[in-house]
This record gives C-alpha cells, structure tokens and sequence, in this order.
C-alpha cells in the first residue's frame, strides 16, 4: 500500500493559534510531546498536560 506522507507544519499552526489571541494550550494523553513543543515554540503561553485525575488537577490549578 503506498501512500503519500506529508509533514506535520505544527509549528507554523502555533502560530496561527497565537496570532488568533490563544493563551492556553491543553495536551490530552498519557505524553508530553506536544506540550514541550509548544512551550519550546510559543514563549510566555500556558502549555499543559492531562493524563489523569492528578494531573487534570495541577492544569486546572496553573491556569486559574
């Protein structure tokens, strides 16, 4: 089966999500990876993670 593979532009979406006036950015799942590349691209925004009640918990705390 061959398809075609095109490369995520997550980047330049940050951008267009920042450039739109979003503040907080919310990573649902038991990783971190789009959260670290928010936070690494998008200066001074809020990024967090949720993968469990715990955490759920922290992110609702931090963007109060």
């Amino acid at each position: 089966m061959g398809g075609r593979v095109s490369p995520v532009k997550f980047t330049s979406e940050l951008a267009e999500m920042e450039k739109a006036g979003y503040e907080n950015f919310i990573e649902l799942g038991p990783n971190k990876v789009l959260t670290g590349l928010v936070k690494k691209t998008l200066k001074g925004k809020n990024a967090v993670n949720i993968e469990n009640n715990a955490t759920m918990e922290k992110a609702l705390a931090s963007l109060s």
